[in-house]
């Protein structure tokens, strides 16, 4: 299974961006661990922090892999149809996490939410630093 989500990664026009959400979203999930650490010591939010990162790494896997497969659709309501059931499968997913998550108090409910908004900030360091080394690159600053 590991073999087949990477191989799904270095096949994707997006690895480096899904490699740098998976590889980025963990340290920030880790640093926000330290952070929860500092505010009230619960063992929790590592379980919750943990599932967050994995799902929100699922998610965009999931997304890039659908988002591949329907750019060469030819048939728009077969492509409008399998992103609708992305959408709906990703968010029944962290719906159904939060729900278990509440109904269990196995793990921190919060901390499944924290990772799902690593990906935007991610991709705005990224882009910005590839914005930056081209201003470089042509000789502005």
């Amino acid at each position: 299974m590991i073999k087949n989500i990477r191989q799904l990664i270095k096949s994707s026009p997006m690895s480096k961006e899904l490699t740098a959400i998976v590889c980025a979203g963990g340290a920030l999930a880790a640093a926000a661990f330290v952070i929860s650490l500092a505010i009230e010591p619960d063992i929790s939010m590592l379980w919750g922090l943990f599932i967050g990162w994995l799902y929100m790494s699922v998610c965009y896997i999931y997304l890039a892999d659908t988002v591949n497969s329907i750019s060469s659709m030819k048939d728009v309501r077969a492509a409008k149809r399998k992103m609708r059931i992305c959408y709906f499968m990703r968010f029944s997913g962290l719906f159904l996490l939060c729900w278990i998550g509440f109904e269990t108090n196995a793990y921190n409910v919060i901390g499944v939410l924290v990772p799902q908004f690593f990906p935007k900030f991610i991709l705005y360091c990224l882009y910005y630093t590839q914005i930056a080394k081209k201003g470089k690159t042509n000789g502005r600053s």
